[in-house]
């Protein structure tokens, strides 16, 4: 599970990477350069094509991979060692219920972390 979360996690960075630097980089010349003369889309590929190549689509892609991944490895590995607790401790929530109990917790504790 955790090579499909890791090859999954990868394959969504690197699909969104190059529309994620163009909105990047459409608001924040919006918040340096003001209303005045600011670059639509297509402006804003071509200048970064011009500018930076290939290469300035994915520049900043490592943060989202690296973060994609502990993420994914965090929550299989809370998820899996919090069902086994549950099923040991509480034999009459084995199956579904593990599973739905465990889901939950992470899912709570996981929207702290991220707050």
């Amino acid at each position: 599970m955790a090579a499909q979360s890791s090859s999954s996690s990868k394959s969504q960075v690197s699909k969104n990477a190059s529309h994620d630097t163009i909105k990047t980089r459409i608001q924040s010349q919006a918040i340096l350069n003001g209303v005045e003369n600011q670059k639509g889309i297509l402006q804003m590929v071509r200048y970064v094509w011009k500018v930076d190549g290939l290469k300035g689509f994915y520049s900043g892609v490592l943060p989202g991979i690296t973060g994609s991944l502990a993420n994914g490895a965090t929550y299989f590995g809370f998820i899996e060692s919090t069902k086994k607790w549950i099923e040991d401790s509480h034999p009459s929530l084995e199956g579904h219920w593990a599973h739905f109990i465990a889901g939950v917790v992470r899912d709570t504790l996981g929207s702290v972390m991220y707050v």
